[in-house]
């Protein structure tokens, strides 16, 4: 791994909530959520990519890629195997070039469906614990050090019972939800390379959802939540132009290349 500034190897883990309202962060008891969003920068403005439909696919695709859907080519669900991955590669396939070592775990397939056939071959699939079980075990390999994972509680109840912050059941996926990053946040501090390591967490939406879906182009659909955290990052509200899951998959390679990334440090530019 690329060693930071500080002498330690830079890692990261990326944490997809799928389905996710910013307003429902506030609602719910959201611990582990609330401790990253504390622990660095962060939104509750962000934006969805803004040319494909507001759905998973192209949501997913546009934060694996770092482009917006027009480009990677999934304007839609059901368009997976339309991904450009010969011109858009993932951030993950990228870390993986540059010597880094990859796990992927999700609950979506169509996130496993997306990826490069040689990291789609290693993606653990199955439900949310299995998905949790799996990514927590990835963690615990020491020359892992880059984790990808995708957890779909919160749209599968969004869809079932409605998305929207005044919704108990909703809010208690959310809360679910959150008990399981508990578990992958525990899985980084139990590394036994921890003390020698700098990591990165990142939780990000796809997309947020108003009624029973979210596939419709509209501010509630669009807007997420998206936060950076790390120790050394300056407190607040993410850059504007920042607020972009589009902006991830450069940010997290910026960062395990050993470099400052603009998102993180913009009192560096």
């Amino acid at each position: 791994p690329t060693r930071a500034p500080t002498g330690r190897a830079r890692c990261a883990l990326v944490i997809g909530i799928d389905g996710l309202r910013p307003d429902a962060m506030s609602a719910a008891q959201v611990p582990e959520l609330d401790s990253l969003f504390a622990s660095g920068l962060f939104t509750l403005r962000g934006t969805t990519q803004l040319r494909g439909a507001t759905s998973s696919a192209p949501g997913w695709a546009s934060v694996m890629t770092g482009v917006d859907a027009d480009e990677h080519g999934v304007l839609q669900n059901g368009m997976d195997n339309a991904i450009r991955l010969d011109a858009h590669p993932t951030f993950l396939s990228r870390a993986t070039g540059a010597g880094h070592r990859v796990g992927v775990a999700s609950e979506d397939p169509r996130v496993i469906a997306m990826l490069e056939p040689e990291l789609a071959a290693d993606a653990r699939g199955g439900d949310a614990d299995e998905v949790t079980r799996a990514a927590t075990a990835l963690l615990a390999e020491p020359h892992i050090d880059l984790v990808f994972v995708v957890l779909e509680d919160v749209d599968d109840t969004g869809h079932a019972t409605g998305f929207s912050a005044a919704n108990p059941i909703y809010l208690a996926a959310v809360e679910r939800v959150d008990r399981r990053i508990g578990l992958l946040l525990e899985a980084v501090r139990a590394r036994r390379t921890f003390e020698r390591e700098e990591w990165l967490v990142v939780a990000v939406s796809d997309h947020a959802g108003e009624g029973y879906g979210h596939g419709e182009r509209s501010a509630p659909n669009r807007t997420i939540p998206i936060a950076y955290a790390n120790s050394r990052l300056r407190r607040g509200e993410l850059d504007e132009r920042d607020r972009s899951h589009v902006r991830v998959a450069a940010t997290v390679l910026e960062w395990l290349a050993g470099d400052e990334p603009e998102a993180l440090f913009p009192l560096r530019r």
